[in-house]
Order: C-alpha cells, then structure tokens, then sequence
C-alpha cells in the first residue's frame, strides 16, 4: 500500500531531507511538496492526500493559515523556529482546539528540552 503525503516546507534543505529520507527508507509515499501556503492551496485544489505535513512557518503565513483548506485529512504540523523556554505545548493544544478536537482527546506528552517526557 503507498500513501500519498503533501509536505508544505518552504526550506529547500528539509525538502532536500524528506524526498533523500523517502527514497533511502524506501518509504511507501507518493508525495508532493509545496513551498508555501498558496502553492499548498493550488495543489489541495487539485489533488487529495492521505496526510498533511506541514511546516509551522512558512514564508506566507503559518500551518493555521491551510487548515481551513484541509477536510478529512491528518495534518502533522512541525517547527524548528522558537526560542526552547516558550515551548511548543500551547501551540499544540491551539491547533488542536482550532479543529475543534481539543476538548476529547489527551493532550499530548510534556516533553523537556532534552525530548524527555516530563
């Protein structure tokens, strides 16, 4: 079985990363990239995904800017900006709310800054 996977990542490094991960894992992905939230929108448009992995900032907004042109589909969204003291937990639990599946499901793991649960 493949899965078809959109990644929207605007650093050409990490897209560089993820179609040498897909290729050397041998990973079972039909994928696409989008290099911003209205390149993500065309290509949405057009095509339907098994999952969404998103970059939080992108060059023309955030991952909260695609959701609305997201139905039906996972999104998986990571960052690599921020400072380590703010934490990523509240921006977590906001994305969760604004799909409106906060107020059912645990919220995720408190991890420290080494990725330990805390």
């Amino acid at each position: 079985m493949r899965f078809s996977v959109l990644l929207i990542e605007d650093d050409k490094v990490d897209q560089m990363a993820f179609k040498r991960l897909v290729r050397e894992k041998d990973l079972p992905y039909d994928y696409s990239i989008a290099g911003s939230i209205s390149e993500a929108r065309t290509v949405l448009s057009a095509e339907t995904f098994d999952i969404v992995i998103t970059d939080y900032l992108l060059g023309d907004g955030t991952a909260f800017d695609i959701f609305s042109s997201i139905t039906d589909t996972p999104i998986i969204f990571i960052t690599g900006a921020g400072d380590e003291g703010e934490g990523h937990q509240p921006m977590l639990v906001r994305a969760r709310r604004a799909e409106g599946v906060g107020d059912h499901q645990q919220d995720p793991p408190r991890l420290d800054q080494q990725g330990q649960r805390g």
